[in-house]
């Protein structure tokens, strides 16, 4: 009887332990979740950046040929 109560002692112990693991394993899936939102949310920044690269390259254009229009 001893045997068996220190063995669930043993178990109680390995499940309490498996608690903290569960715990830490939701912390890490949360943390998983958060970094998938962060990596959407930068390659929607890298869009942007690109369409913002263009716009620039746009009004450079439009600026060479407003002083081209100018020098005339």
């Amino acid at each position: 009887m001893l045997k068996r109560l220190a063995d669930t002692d043993a178990e109680a112990d390995w499940l309490e332990l498996t608690d903290a693991e569960v715990v830490w394993l939701a912390d890490t899936d949360a943390e998983a979740d958060w970094l998938a939102d962060t990596d959407a949310e930068v390659l929607w920044l890298a869009e942007h950046l690109q369409t913002l690269k263009l716009i620039g390259l746009h009004l450079q254009t439009l600026k060479l040929i407003g002083l081209q229009i100018l020098m005339r």
